[in-house]
């Protein structure tokens, strides 16, 4: 299990602590990224190995062929891919990794964390990180506004083998994956931004239909939240 995060809201307090995988809060991640991790023999319990490998310090996706490939590097560096994978790899969590070119989000990269294989198949999936490669996304509700990334965050944070929802243990795995990619600082001010949100709307859902708009500047990003009824939508611009 990864250590427990510094959370200043309302909540129970979990502790200090120093994540492993820090960036200079540019766009890049950090300069030396330990990548021993995507070593381990048993990767494949917890992290969608056929789908996504990293060899020598570079992140390879399979395209519809199944044919590994380097993604591009327009918008987002490897490297930076390489440091929020490793992030978010957890020997309690799954890691699904893989490569988009289909719907609304065509040639993007997808980081999504679930509770276990199990659900990671069946759509139980608490934490989406979606990264454009080519292209930015253009954001529907606002005027010449695109996001570089995107994130979609589930209300009920649901385990479908134990059965049971989890309020906050998912909360670690979203602190980690952004301080990899804002440094510790940013990173941190952004995951207590979009995480008193979370809690808030996650108690207080939005009704069927409705939909509430919020964002912040913090340091370089500006954060762009949607609260639907489904869940807490993040765009980085």
């Amino acid at each position: 299990m990864k250590k427990a995060i510094p959370v200043i809201l309302s909540l129970s307090l979990l502790g200090a602590v120093t994540p492993s995988f820090v960036s200079n809060n540019k766009v890049e991640a950090a300069t030396t990224v330990n990548t021993s991790a995507f070593n381990d023999p048993n990767l494949y319990q917890y992290a969608s190995t056929d789908t996504f490998k990293v060899t020598n310090g570079t992140l390879y996706l399979t395209d519809s062929n199944g044919k590994f490939f380097k993604p591009s590097e327009s918008l987002v560096s490897n490297k930076t891919l390489v440091s929020v994978a490793n992030s978010l790899l957890d020997k309690q969590r799954y890691l699904s990794v893989f490569y988009n070119n289909d719907g609304d989000f065509p040639d993007s990269i997808n980081f999504v964390v679930a509770a276990n294989p199990v659900a990671a198949k069946v759509g139980l999936k608490p934490i989406t990180y979606t990264y454009y490669l080519k292209n930015k996304y253009k954001l529907p509700s606002y005027k010449n506004t695109y996001a570089k990334a995107s994130m979609f965050l589930d209300y009920t944070w649901y385990d479908a083998v134990k059965d049971k929802n989890y309020s906050d243990v998912f909360k670690e795995d979203l602190y980690h994956c952004l301080v990899a990619q804002y440094g510790t600082s940013q990173g941190y001010q952004i995951f207590n931004y979009i995480l008193a949100n979370h809690i808030k709307y996650r108690t207080q859902i939005p009704n069927e239909n409705q939909v509430i708009r919020m964002s912040k500047k913090i340091g370089s990003e500006t954060v762009y939240l949607t609260m639907l009824d489904s869940g807490l939508y993040v765009d980085f611009s």
